[in-house]
C-alpha cells in the first residue's frame, strides 16, 4: 500500500493553502492546479507553483540563496516520494530517513516554516495517522516536527490534528 494512494487528497489541503497564502488566481480541475501571474502567464502543478511562492512572496524573502534551494531540494524530495509507489518497508525508511535528518532541526530549512515543511507536512498525513503511539514515539523527531506544524490552522487546513501522546499532560491547572 502506498503512503500516497489518493494524490487529489493530499493536494486538497495544498491548494487551500495556496489559495490562501497567494490571494492570487488559482485555478484548480480534475487534471491539474493552475496559478494565474499575470501577463498572460500561468504555472500549473503544486511542486511548480510552491517553487513559485517560495521564489516570490514576503514570508520566505528572509531566507538566503542557499535556504531557498533547500527549501527546493526539499519540495523535489515531496515530489519523488509522492509520486513512488511504496510498501510498508519503504515507508520505514522515509522514515527513518527523515527522523534523522531531524534529530537536531525544529524545520527541514532554517529555523523557520516554509513551503517544504507544509507539503511534506500534508503529505505524510495520512500516513501519520495511521502509525500507532508506539510507532510515533519511534520515529519522535518526526513526530516532534509534525506535532509543530500541525498547531497552525493555517498549515494545517482541512486536514485534522492528529495526537501524540496517548494522556493528557498536566496544564498546571485544577479541575476543582
Amino acid at each position: 500500500m502506498s503512503i500516497f494512494k489518493n494524490k487529489s487528497k493530499m493536494a486538497a489541503p495544498t491548494v487551500e493553502y495556496f489559495n490562501e497564502l497567494c490571494k492570487k488566481n488559482l485555478k484548480t480541475s480534475k487534471k491539474a492546479v493552475t496559478l494565474d501571474i499575470g501577463g498572460g502567464k500561468k504555472i500549473s502543478g503544486v511542486s511548480c507553483i510552491a517553487k513559485y511562492l517560495q521564489r516570490s512572496l514576503d514570508d520566505f524573502k528572509g531566507l538566503s540563496l542557499e535556504d531557498r534551494m533547500a527549501v527546493e531540494q526539499w519540495l523535489e524530495y515531496n515530489n519523488t516520494i509522492q509520486n513512488s509507489s511504496q510498501d510498508a518497508e519503504t515507508q520505514k525508511l522515509i522514515l527513518k530517513e527523515l527522523n534523522t535528518y531531524l534529530k537536531d532541526k525544529v524545520y527541514f530549512v532554517a529555523q523557520q516554516l516554509t513551503l517544504a515543511d507544509i507539503l511534506l507536512y500534508h503529505n505524510l498525513h495520512d500516513l501519520i495517522k495511521k502509525l500507532s503511539f508506539q510507532e510515533k514515539e519511534k520515529y519522535i523527531n518526526v513526530s516532534r516536527w509534525f506535532n509543530n506544524v500541525q498547531q497552525e490552522k493555517k498549515s494545517r487546513q482541512s486536514l485534522s490534528q492528529l495526537i501524540f501522546l496517548r494522556t493528557p499532560v498536566y496544564d498546571g491547572f485544577s479541575g476543582h
